[in-house]
């Protein structure tokens, strides 16, 4: 976010990912994803918030 000097937490980024709406995202990615990997437009926002809230980030 060094572009807006803006800065966040884990916890806001969190949020902002439990806030998307499931809808928009298939969306999203159904437009980009090879069919091969549209498997995971189902799953993508809850294998996200499992990775953001195991792991730390700097």
């Amino acid at each position: 976010m060094a572009f807006y000097k803006k800065k966040t937490g884990k916890a806001e980024l969190i949020e902002a990912v439990e806030e998307f709406d499931p809808d928009e995202i298939k969306n999203d990615l159904t437009r980009f994803l090879p069919t091969s990997h549209r498997h995971l437009v189902n799953e993508i926002k809850a294998l996200t918030l499992k990775k953001l809230k195991e792991n730390s980030f700097g």
